[in-house]
């Protein structure tokens, strides 16, 4: 069983619209990749779009936390390279990620839910779930004071033990602002870094042993 770890970056997945994840951390830094929520009403919700920041008006009431990817948002972070093994359901998946607001003070509280699948096509289609989503605790007051950093250990659920041969993993990122802000400026963007990751246990894939019997 190997403990595998990805570290968020900037840049977008070979053949699809997502963002990249990658074995090394990047430099940290403030990715364009986030939301303006301005003063939009509480408990709305918007998933990733890469390398944009979305607009106050994508968020709405509708939660697509539990959908598959999206590849014309490109709302995942994916692995650079299809894997095979067993994802363990021993030790569940774990991820953190760091949030920065440009605003020096602001009342806007967000929380960011992942969603975790697999898929042999690097844009997602087709993509089927791995563990159940789950959500990180609360931003509080997000602003540029201090970066904040929320990880999520063990909260979600994997499928009992998922074998997957040449498939590529996505994490969906979807945005939920538990309080509103106080500004049309409002927001919240992913920085990347060594506080920026995905992680899961791996085990080797199955071996299938044949036996002659010999009459």
């Amino acid at each position: 069983m190997t403990l595998v770890r990805h570290y968020m970056t900037g840049n977008l997945a070979a053949g699809s619209n997502h963002l990249a994840l990658d074995d090394a951390a990047p430099a940290a830094a403030t990715s364009s990749t986030g939301w303006t929520c301005g003063t939009t009403a509480a408990f709305r919700y918007a998933a990733m779009d890469s390398q944009t920041k979305r607009a106050a008006t994508a968020l709405t009431t509708t939660n697509p936390s539990g959908n598959p990817p999206d590849n014309a948002l490109g709302d995942c972070f994916r692995t650079p390279a299809p894997i095979s093994g067993i994802v363990s359901a021993n030790n569940s998946p774990r991820w953190s990620i760091q949030l920065i607001s440009a605003r020096s003070s602001d009342t806007l509280d967000v929380t960011i839910t992942f969603g975790f699948w697999a898929s042999a096509d690097p844009t997602g289609a087709g993509a089927h779930p791995m563990a159940t989503y789950s959500t990180t605790p609360q931003f509080v007051n997000l602003n540029n004071a201090t970066t904040q950093v929320q990880s999520l250990f063990a909260s979600s659920v994997i499928y009992p033990d998922q074998a997957i041969t040449n498939e590529y993993l996505f994490w969906k990122i979807v945005l939920t602002n538990p309080g509103a802000g106080n500004n049309s400026a409002s927001e919240a963007v992913i920085r990347v870094g060594a506080s920026s990751y995905v992680e899961y246990d791996l085990a080797p894939p199955a071996v299938t042993s044949r036996l002659a019997m010999v009459v």
